[in-house]
């Protein structure tokens, strides 16, 4: 007798992309199933993929993971893994960061700048620091090009893993991508429900944004923006079996 295919849901988390919402939906969901963890920044991604492909193999009775971390889409033996992810505004989620970290009790270079100065030194000190792929310069190209490395050019392989994933979510349509979500993950796991929560949500401060400042967050974000453009004149992604 063949035994089924285990289905598990694995969430690439990126920071201020509503995963924190997200996160909060499937742990309602699935309770103690529900698993999060971090792994260390390697030159070879690929060793992440075995680790993570470990960590859903040593969880059997485990449905959900989820991480911050990038890389590429792990396979596993009798294992049908639905990957998901959101994309966001780039210039939304930096201004999200920023009033995140700002209020945030934790001590990093990042944090510690928020705290004490104005949104348009933060990203210029960081774009100095960080570059190409950092907090404030298409973040989000270069966290999804980890997932399929196989070209050269980071907007390409970031275009080539939304073409993979499971799930593309936008976080401008949170309730609808969720809606949509909820209706696949309904084939594998029936009795999943969709209720709107929104966690995380960022602080009330006013953000200046100077029209210098504004187009150079828009220079320095091309990848993310061309990469938000596709994904708004197509339907949501949704390539769930």
């Amino acid at each position: 007798m063949i035994k089924p295919k285990r289905t598990v849901i694995l969430h690439y988390h990126f920071f201020k992309n509503a995963g924190s919402s997200l996160d909060k939906i499937l742990q309602k969901n699935f309770n103690s199933k529900f698993l999060t963890k971090e792994f260390p920044n390697t030159k070879n991604i690929n060793d992440i993929t075995e680790e993570v492909c470990n960590w859903i193999e040593e969880n059997p009775e485990n449905i959900v993971f989820s991480t911050h971390s990038s890389f590429p889409l792990p396979v596993a033996d009798n294992v049908n893994i639905i990957s998901i992810c959101f994309l966001r505004d780039p210039i939304d989620r930096i201004i999200s960061a920023y009033k995140f970290e700002k209020k945030q009790d934790v001590k990093n270079f990042s944090a510690d700048l928020a705290k004490n100065v104005d949104f348009n030194e933060y990203v210029r000190v960081l774009l100095k620091k960080q570059g190409e792929g950092g907090q404030c310069s298409n973040f989000q190209t270069y966290k999804l090009s980890e997932i399929v490395p196989i070209h050269n050019n980071a907007l390409t392989n970031a275009n080539e893993a939304l073409s993979r994933i499971s799930f593309v979510g936008l976080v401008e349509e949170f309730d609808k991508s969720m809606k949509l979500l909820s209706n696949k993950l309904k084939l594998h796991f029936p009795d999943f429900v969709y209720e709107y929560n929104h966690s995380n949500k960022s602080a009330s401060i006013p953000i200046e944004m100077p029209q210098d400042l504004n187009q150079l967050l828009i220079d320095c974000n091309q990848y993310d923006l061309e990469l938000l453009k596709i994904y708004r004149n197509n339907d949501l992604n949704f390539n769930l079996n």
